[in-house]
């Protein structure tokens, strides 16, 4: 298992109210699966642990994403959380195996799996089915191509509580499937005011022009095509400032993470039809102009509403000529505290 699985110990529709059913929690031992490329999965397992280990729980996580070493999970998280990291281009039977490995290094009160009810590799089940412990599928939309060409039913009812974040799902109705609001790695009282916002993005102080923000945490040939359109919107677009964000480092590029507190201070922002992104942008009133990327699994053209898709650099340049939104406070509800609730007291109450 060498080179395939590393430990890093760091130190520092129906809406179920899960604030009713809150009890002062015994600490727990929660393990994270959040295999999958980008940064979806990432930051869901970030913001979910967040709030557990607020709440006095210990949280193991466990990743594959290219972009994990570039986040500051150290400062994130602190004590009592592990992050596991398996390389982004582990075989399906590394995978597999560093899996296994991870699921038996040590007990645990509660597993939780993002996305893949059967796994990544396909390896979940045959685990599953032996674990004594709460098991909790987060659950959002999937590709039906998916659905149908693997056995997700069958893995879908080894789980003991599903959480639908915030979106349509195929097993929403399941009776022991409860949706949340969409999760975000800041509440609305952590984002930061509009002018600190603008001033981390680079804006001069008495500069009043609206604020532009490209972003992108995909391929790198996809970072490339923000940087580029973004670029070019530069050269098109003088009365608006215009900013690069990105998980990964470059020239031009302002590596601000996590987003979410920033847009307080962001009149526009375009980028992918990504869960998190798409999300945040809602939740704060940031105007979004999205590109629905191609994935395997995430059907990004489904999640975009028609008047947030656009296809090429004159959709996006004639869209913005309407103008962004005024800055303001946003406020908001976030699902991943009701999720934390739920998973605490889970095999209790369901």
């Amino acid at each position: 298992m060498r080179g395939v699985l590393a430990s890093t110990k760091f130190l520092a529709g129906r809406f179920l109210d899960a604030t009713l059913l809150e009890v002062p929690p015994m600490s727990q031992r929660w393990k994270i699966y959040a295999l999958g490329g980008g940064l979806g999965h990432l930051n869901r397992a970030l913001a979910l642990s967040r709030a557990a280990i607020h709440r006095g729980h210990s949280v193991d996580i466990l990743v594959n994403s290219r972009l994990a070493p570039c986040i500051p999970w150290k400062e994130e998280l602190g004590a009592n959380s592990n992050l596991s990291m398996i390389r982004p281009l582990a075989s399906s039977d590394e995978t597999s195996a560093a899996v296994s490995q991870w699921l038996h290094a040590d007990g645990f009160d509660r597993v939780v799996v993002d996305t893949f009810p059967r796994g990544l590799a396909g390896e979940l089940p045959a685990h599953l089915e032996s674990i004594n412990v709460p098991k909790v599928l987060v659950h959002r939309d999937l590709n039906p191509d998916y659905v149908a060409q693997y056995p997700l039913t069958k893995a879908v009812r080894l789980f003991d509580l599903i959480l639908v974040p915030g979106e349509d799902a195929p097993f929403a109705q399941e009776d022991y499937a409860h949706l949340t609001e969409p999760w975000f790695i800041r509440d609305s009282t952590e984002l930061l005011p509009s002018s600190a916002a603008r001033g981390v993005l680079g804006v001069e102080v008495g500069d009043d022009r609206p604020l532009l923000v490209v972003c992108s945490t995909g391929s790198e040939r996809e970072e490339r095509f923000f940087h580029e359109l973004a670029t070019s919107l530069g050269e098109r677009l003088e009365s608006w400032i215009i900013r690069t964000t990105s998980i990964v480092s470059g020239a031009g590029k302002i590596t601000t993470w996590p987003l979410i507190r920033l847009l307080p201070g962001v009149n526009q922002v375009i980028g992918g039809g990504g869960y998190n992104l798409v999300h945040e942008a809602r939740s704060t009133n940031t105007p979004l102009l999205a590109f629905a990327l191609p994935r395997r699994y995430d059907r990004q053209n489904v999640r975009l509403r028609s008047h947030e898709r656009v296809r090429h650099l004159r959709e996006v340049v004639a869209r913005l000529g309407e103008g962004g939104k005024p800055l303001d406070e946003p406020s908001y509800s976030n699902g991943v505290h009701d999720a934390v609730n739920l998973i605490e007291q889970a095999g209790e109450i369901f």
